[in-house]
């Protein structure tokens, strides 16, 4: 309350949970929170080394008064075990150390670590290994964003295992992590054509609409599909390549799933997906899957049963496919507000979905 009177929180600690504090140690870092963006001045004795006590597991740890880089940093008894995070509307990969501010570390084991001002740097920082992997971005309505990577694990340079992040933040601060707990998620450089291995997103304290933004590696047999936990009901599903981006409405999508698979396979079985979104205005989009080689049709029918747009219709070849429709029938007139069944059929395959058009 002395250095920080302004804050509408007490400064909360970390030791296997968060704990308030009424007194603020140097070397130890705490959580404050504001009602509005402040400058605040006290004074002090300029402190150019410290000696920090890591305890087994995450640790937030203070600053000293000059910037230093994170390889100057003294790791004394070799416990170090993750990167180094500052939280900056999300938790980011820190290379330095600056005042002021408080960072995330983990250790294997009880430990030190020395902090030095003008210490020499005795490893560098390096993160361009990611460069090489697929970046999936995740932002929100008032600024917060979140970085994850997934790509083949030879690509990355880095130990997987230091890039798990810090504990999830109080619960109302924005969080987007790997269901993992981590950051940055890895599959085999070979990948069997029957394989999929899911990765969940999950995220709290989002503000919506939520922004994803995606840049591919485009790598070749691999295929990345990013969908909702409840088989696309809300988002569809979308295949990523190259780059792009999705706007999420619907508060009632909390978790992501993102789908990775042997580019070169094909679908099991025939598919037609739940349309997105819906209700739709004014296109919307569907996911098909054929299997093998096949005549399909794919038709948007009026409530009376009558064929009012085609979508596909032909012999496909198997794959993976989408279509969309933009309210326009078969003669090029806009259709009225109103629900409308598209139905797909191929042999003895069958299926229909319901959507809505809202004008």
């Amino acid at each position: 309350t002395a250095l920080f009177p302004t804050a509408s929180t007490d400064a909360f600690r970390y030791e296997g949970s968060y704990l308030p504090s009424t007194t603020i140690e140097n070397g130890k870092g705490y959580w404050l929170k504001f009602n509005g963006e402040q400058v605040l001045s006290f004074e002090g004795t300029v402190i150019t080394s410290q000696s920090i006590q890591l305890q087994q597991d995450w640790n937030m740890i203070g600053a000293i008064s000059n910037s230093i880089s994170v390889g100057s940093i003294v790791d004394t008894s070799g416990t170090v075990a993750s990167n180094f995070y500052s939280f900056e509307n999300g938790y980011q990969l820190a290379s330095e150390i600056e005042p002021g501010k408080a960072y995330w570390v983990k250790a294997s084991e009880p430990g030190f670590i020395q902090l030095v001002s003008g210490a020499f740097e005795k490893s560098s920082v390096n993160f361009s290994s990611l460069n090489l992997m697929n970046k999936v971005q995740i932002s929100d309505a008032e600024g917060n964003s979140q970085s994850l990577y997934i790509g083949n694990k030879k690509n990355l340079h880095i130990p997987q295992s230091r890039f798990e992040l810090p504990p999830v933040p109080p619960a109302d601060l924005f969080d987007a992590r790997f269901g993992s707990q981590y950051m940055v998620e890895t599959y085999p450089d070979h990948l069997n054509a029957d394989r999929r291995l899911e990765f969940p997103i999950i995220f709290q304290s989002i503000s919506y609409p939520i922004t994803i933004r995606w840049n591919t590696t485009n790598e070749e047999n691999i295929s990345l599909l990013l969908t909702d936990d409840k088989q696309g009901k809300y988002v569809g599903e979308h295949i990523l390549t190259g780059s792009g981006k999705l706007v999420i409405k619907n508060s009632a999508v909390n978790k992501l799933k993102l789908i990775v698979s042997n580019g070169s396979s094909k679908p099991l079985e025939f598919s037609l997906s739940q349309n997105y979104p819906n209700p739709f205005n004014p296109s919307t989009r569907l996911s098909i899957e054929i299997p093998k080689m096949a005549d399909v049709d794919v038709a948007v029918y009026d409530v009376l049963g009558r064929r009012i747009a085609t979508l596909m219709y032909g012999t496909k070849n198997a794959g993976f496919y989408s279509v969309d429709w933009n309210g326009i029938d078969n003669a090029g007139f806009a259709v009225p507000t109103g629900t409308y069944l598209v139905r797909m059929k191929s042999e003895e395959f069958s299926t229909t979905r319901k959507i809505l058009l809202l004008k």
